[in-house]
């Protein structure tokens, strides 16, 4: 199962893949969607173009949109002493769209030059074009070439890339454009707009750091074009920001951001609340540890029932 179901915020459904479906280093893929109250609404099969790792996904009202990274599995490869998974960009990048109201077979695949994403921050449909702003990389992180050689460090870094897919134009190209110049990881919104249009987007950047750690915490208003920053000095570092939404019917992004957050001068964490009027205020409450949690940690929100 994906690491990041997708849950309609309207509906209730979840949606939520597998690869390598017929074993290791194959292509077949698994897609399927519960409603809420846990009855199967579709579970379907189709091939990618070639095996790969396939972190994440994203959904919008009428779709599923699942991107394919070439970063591909080869256990010729291994045998051979040559790296399992690689980085592999001659493929591209190739992205399934599929109405959730349709059958597999009505799959469509775009297209464009090779980048990898971890994790999309939403998408939506615009009118007849699918947009998601997604952190992207253009070589993959944490992975070698297929001859072993290390990639570019400096291509091996995520910034806010929006993606356009016109549904109606005669062509399989996705637009991408980098809307923001940080670099950055794990990006969230408030959540009741998932797979709608949003207005507010959070994520964890790396002001000073080039480690592959992150020092800030970037509040984005799409609309209005403001952007927020919370840096931490001394060496702590910021996990993933959740957010909260202060009320059930607050406006969207009035809430809280909870991170943790890696205290450099005690080998520990603490878990920090934040309130979205001011990220580079003082904490609303901050929760102390007695232990680390790891750098990279994130997951989800849940209210008490």
């Amino acid at each position: 199962m994906t690491a990041h179901p997708k849950v309609d915020p309207r509906t209730g459904e979840m949606f939520f893949f597998s690869y390598f479906t017929d074993g290791m280093f194959t292509k077949r893929m698994a897609l399927y969607g519960i409603d809420r109250d846990g009855q199967v609404t579709r579970s379907d099969l189709f091939d990618a173009p070639f095996n790969a790792i396939v972190h994440d996904f994203f959904i919008t009202e009428e779709h599923i949109v699942i991107p394919i990274f070439p970063l591909t599995g080869s256990m010729e490869r291994a045998l051979a002493g040559n790296p399992p998974f690689a980085w592999e960009p001659d493929l591209g990048t190739w992205v399934a769209v599929v109405r959730r109201d349709a059958p597999i077979e009505s799959l469509r695949w775009f297209r464009t030059e090779a980048c990898f994403v971890f994790h999309p921050m939403n998408g939506w449909l615009d009118g007849k074009h699918i947009v998601a702003d997604m952190m992207q990389f253009e070589v993959a992180p944490l992975f070698p070439n297929a001859d072993g050689s290390k990639n570019d460090p400096d291509r091996s870094v995520a910034r806010l890339c929006r993606w356009h897919l016109d549904l109606e134009a005669d062509s399989d190209v996705v637009v991408r454009e980098y809307i923001d110049d940080s670099r950055g990881e794990f990006p969230r919104i408030d959540e009741r707009f998932a797979g709608v249009c949003n207005r507010h987007g959070f994520f964890a950047a790396s002001g000073s750091t080039h480690d592959g750690s992150f020092d800030q915490l970037v509040h984005l208003d799409h609309v209005s074009g403001e952007k927020k920053v919370r840096s931490f000095e001394g060496g702590d570092r910021v996990s993933e920001p959740v957010f909260v939404p202060r009320s059930e019917d607050a406006t969207e992004g009035d809430g809280y951001l909870l991170a943790t957050v890696y205290r450099a001068a005690s080998n520990r964490s603490d878990l920090v609340i934040l309130d979205t009027d001011d990220i580079r205020g003082e904490p609303i409450a901050i929760a102390e540890l007695q232990h680390r949690i790891p750098h990279g940690f994130h997951g989800i929100w849940r209210a008490a029932a």
